[in-house]
């Protein structure tokens, strides 16, 4: 549904954006999804990234949907952004063409960012979450960093009572250096933490019961009922199936469009500088296909996205100082 056929008067409405390039049989299978297992009032917003293989033709086939042909290549985010520029809905979900999703999803997740007041986007469970480990690492880095700051250890201090170079202990901090399994013992036991390792653990991500797309529904089923109203706040979430009001969009503005593997998480740090949550919904359950590559991507992305935060960072710790004087 788009425009003056959406039903505002009763029922909130959300604003669902996809973003293709190529890869018609999953973005078929994708949408097919979304009209099979959405209840909830919503316009979809198709922005196709100059596809060659069909996709766009097929988008403009799609019932009721908002169709943006971008006539050359932008990035990904550039993309969701121009998607989210066209949004009238209530809520702005952002949905890999990847995805396949199972019934109640919207509505649950809807549920369990609005359940938190304070929750400024929420996202659901799946079998691939983060487009690259190295969003895990981030968060690892920090929590290391925080809890060698506590012991009153340099980072020079750690590497030499893990007999290690300091330059390795700087990279795990800022989450561009992942550390060897033998490593993670040692490092608990220098930093007094147990179970260190679960520190690395993808929080989005679960195991799964089932070999094909014939398996999903059954399971997004149990998962509803077993994990029903089960929410927790998390530091980040990544794009893939991500929802928030629309006033989150207004207040904070677009994303980074300069950023493409890191853009969750600097959106994410942005919504938490403002002091909102972000909520992972356990009650939902959205499949992946596939994750497109980016590796030629990650080391540009994330020189990008550690220069832009090095200062921010700063700025708060200098801050805390502050106030703990």
């Amino acid at each position: 549904m788009r425009g003056s056929e959406l039903p505002r008067a009763m029922e909130e409405v959300t604003s669902i954006i996809l973003v293709t390039r190529n890869n018609l049989d999953y973005t078929r299978d994708c949408l097919r999804s979304v009209n099979q297992y959405t209840a909830e009032p919503h316009e979809l917003i198709l922005v196709d990234n100059a596809s060659d293989d069909g996709t766009q033709e097929y988008l403009r086939s799609v019932p009721h949907a908002q169709v943006i042909r971008m006539e050359e290549e932008k990035s990904f985010t550039a993309c969701l952004n121009r998607g989210m520029e066209e949004a009238i809905g209530d809520f702005i979900l952002l949905l890999d063409p990847a995805c396949y999703v199972t019934e109640g999803w919207l509505g649950r997740l809807i549920e369990g960012l609005q359940a938190e007041p304070r929750a400024g986007a929420a996202g659901p469970l799946t079998n691939i979450s983060l487009s690259n480990p190295v969003q895990n690492y981030l968060h690892f880095g920090e929590r290391v960093r925080t809890a060698r700051a506590a012991r009153g250890l340099s980072v020079e201090d750690l590497a030499a009572a893990l007999g290690v170079e300091a330059a390795q202990v700087a990279g795990w901090e800022r989450g561009v250096l992942e550390p060897a399994p033998e490593q993670l013992a040692a490092l608990g036991s220098a930093l007094g933490v147990v179970e260190l390792a679960a520190w690395l653990e993808d929080y989005q991500k679960i195991q799964l019961p089932y070999a094909d797309l014939q398996g999903v529904q059954a399971f997004g089923e149990q998962l509803a009922r077993e994990s029903r109203g089960q929410y927790v706040d998390v530091p980040s979430l990544s794009l893939f199936c991500w929802l928030m009001p629309q006033e989150t969009f207004e207040k904070l503005g677009a994303l980074d469009p300069d950023l493409t593997v890191f853009a969750g998480q600097d959106y994410s740090l942005r919504l938490r500088l403002n002091q909102k949550k972000l909520r992972l919904v356990k009650d939902v359950f959205v499949h992946r296909s596939y994750i497109t590559p980016v590796e030629n991507e990650l080391e540009s992305d994330n020189r990008r996205f550690q220069e832009k935060w090095q200062k921010v960072r700063g700025n708060l710790a200098q801050r805390a100082g502050e106030q703990e004087r």
